[in-house]
């Protein structure tokens, strides 16, 4: 294609502007450098579960995995991260330690394991990493009940319970000891203190302010709506980041304890689980990917980048984030990255509404056609100059397309088989973006299998309770059948 090639990167600004002629012919791309770069990616972490990353400012970061416990790491070097430590519980599994959430008291470390299959019971482990070398020196656990997220400060510790409410504990030495429970709450999940109030991102109920000047008594003294799963909350001086899953980022004015109050909610793609702030920027670990939101007005925060971690595998999973001045570190479910944000870089960022397109059952001589979304979630105009789908049967509405910044448009895919054979194949995107100049995205069609329509087959499910399920007695009534698996 005349005048498609993609140009080299060479600025923080378009060297050469975009070109969309107006008699129909090919489009011209712009040249980019990225505002979100790579660093490095941690030697040694390969499929260690990651769950939750933090930074801190003495150049030390944590990050709790389910392969290998608690983490060190010395990040004085974002570009040359190494390993300090590797620690494990001595409640925890051997094989799969589970180390789920953490927070620090100076040289104290806290970790939280919800409880398990291998592990039934659920456990705190405290750390003291000022030692050489660094040792558990106290543990707590509560029959019959799980833990979730953690805060520490001044001696106390505040331990989320999910339904079961927040415990406030101290520490004594080896001893850690419960002092009083704030109870109300509807799912308590990650936890943040500041000072004598602790904030909560409670699931569904949003997220919940607990006064704790009294250890013995703490109360909920405020409560705001959040939408979808509050995860984890950040505070930065008046005002709570909360990751809160299917909702998104949301900010909320916590300068009045009493009365929070939501400034600002940006919905996300994927589900926001975590959420840490630095340098006037908010970096949501949103499972798809990580992004940045510029909150330098809380109150009308601003995409700035996003990142998908390239792993090999069809389904990256980013569930934490840490951050230190202008670097990200992106803990990925199987290894921890860095990336350094870089002001002043206008681009574009092409992302897809699906990770994969599935035609179902098309016969031979049929056709069937999806509309995929594509978006520019950049901050200069995006210009896909290629539109390909590749792959037998396939074709594609556009060769070409040109997004505005925020901008979105539809690229229909056909499917028509010449045969009942199953087919697979792939779209290929070819645009100025410069982190991903080439973006693939899996197409199958006539998979084989169970396809909508054809008979279920029989499932027999033997019930706790005594007894047996059966499916085919089902007949006539909706049911909902649910596959997953847990860790």
């Amino acid at each position: 294609m005349a005048g498609a090639a993609l140009l080299p990167g060479c600025g923080s600004s378009p060297v050469k502007p975009v070109s969309v002629p107006t008699d129909g012919g090919p489009v011209h791309p712009g040249s980019y450098e990225d505002g979100f770069v790579k660093l490095e990616r941690l030697a040694g972490s390969t499929f260690v579960e990651i769950l939750e990353v933090r930074a801190r400012d003495d150049d030390r970061l944590f990050f709790c995995t389910g392969v290998r416990g608690l983490q060190v790491v010395d990040i004085s070097r974002p570009s040359k991260m190494s390993t300090l430590h590797q620690l494990a519980s001595s409640l925890g599994s051997a094989q799969y330690p589970r180390c789920q959430h953490l927070a620090w008291d100076g040289d104290i470390v806290y970790v939280t394991n919800r409880g398990d299959e291998i592990q039934p019971q659920a456990f705190v482990a405290a750390f003291d990493i000022g030692q050489s070398p660094p040792r558990e020196i106290a543990t707590y656990r509560k029959p019959g009940r799980t833990f979730e997220g953690i805060a520490a400060a001044g001696g106390r510790v505040y331990l989320a319970m999910h339904k079961d409410g927040l415990a406030v504990l101290e520490r004594e030495g080896g001893t850690i000891s419960e002092r009083g429970v704030a109870t109300g709450l509807v799912n308590a999940w990650g936890v943040a203190a500041a000072g004598a109030h602790v904030y909560v991102a409670d699931g569904a109920g949003g997220l919940a302010i607990i006064d704790a000047s009294d250890p013995r008594a703490p109360r909920v003294v405020g409560r705001v709506e959040t939408g979808g799963a509050a995860q984890s909350v950040f505070i930065d001086g008046a005002v709570a980041y909360v990751a809160a899953g299917a909702a998104g980022l949301v900010v909320v004015d916590v300068r009045d304890p009493a009365i929070p109050a939501v400034l600002a909610s940006v919905d996300t793609p994927g589900s926001a689980l975590q959420v840490a702030v630095a340098g006037g920027r908010a970096y949501v670990a949103d499972w798809n990917d990580v992004r940045v939101f510029d909150v330098s007005n809380p109150a009308a925060p601003r995409l700035t980048a996003t990142e998908r971690i390239d792993t090999g595998e069809a389904f990256p999973r980013v569930l934490g984030v840490g951050a230190k001045d202008d670097v990200a570190f992106v803990g990925e479910w199987t290894g921890l990255y860095s990336y350094r944000f870089v002001p002043g870089r206008d681009a574009p960022d092409v992302a897809f509404s699906e990770r994969e397109l599935e035609f179902g059952t098309v016969p031979s001589g049929g056709a069937d056609a999806i509309a995929l979304i594509v978006e520019n979630e950049g901050t200069a105009p995006l210009v896909a100059w290629s539109i390909e789908a590749q792959g037998s049967a396939l074709s594609v509405d556009r060769p070409q397309l040109v997004l505005p910044p925020g901008g979105r448009q539809a690229v229909e895919i056909t499917f028509r088989p010449d045969s009942a054979a199953q087919m697979t194949g792939r779209l290929v995107v070819r645009s100025d973006d410069p982190d991903e100049p080439t973006r693939f995205l899996p197409i199958v069609g006539n998979r084989g299998g169970l396809g909508v329509g054809d008979p279920a087959p029989e499932v027999r499910v033997e019930l706790q309770s005594g007894g047996e399920w059966k499916l085919s007695e089902q007949a006539g009534k909706t049911v909902l059948l649910a596959y997953f698996a847990t860790f």
